[in-house]
């Protein structure tokens, strides 16, 4: 069984991509999830990555789409992300910005990503495992 694994975003970098989402005239529905609205789309294909749903895209430099690599894992690095709890497969995960991820949670994704800046913080961090997705926020 892989050892979780910590993917660390840097939020400076994440934050205008869930600004961008949030003031989208459309969005790109989630074909695997009832996920709709404004979300940030956490994806592995050529590395790993966060990226807007909002459309019209957000453009990428060299990319169609601007996407944030995690700290270590962007392109050319998916094949090391087989043996993590990734895994091997290709893949888009929805987080919705406009409702709480958890039903304890009293504030939105996107208030967190905000508040999180404000305070000083630098980094989105997923904790993959198994079998769940933490989401927290660090310096």
């Amino acid at each position: 069984m892989p050892k979780p694994l910590l993917l660390r975003f840097p939020l400076a970098d994440i934050l205008p991509l869930a600004e961008h989402a949030a003031a989208a005239p459309d969005h790109r529905a989630s074909p695997y999830s009832d996920a709709s609205g404004a979300c940030l789309i956490w994806a592995k294909d050529n590395g790993t990555y966060i990226m807007s749903n909002g459309l019209p895209h957000l453009p990428g430099k060299d990319t169609h789409h601007h996407v944030v690599h995690a700290d270590g894992w962007g392109p050319g690095t998916e094949d090391g992300l087989c043996d993590t709890p990734v895994g091997g497969d290709d893949f888009a995960e929805y987080f919705p910005l406009n409702e709480p991820l958890t039903s304890d949670a009293t504030t939105t994704m996107l208030e967190q990503l905000r508040a999180a800046v404000t305070d000083g913080l630098c980094w989105l961090e997923l904790g993959v495992g198994t079998d769940r997705v933490a989401i927290a926020y660090s310096d």
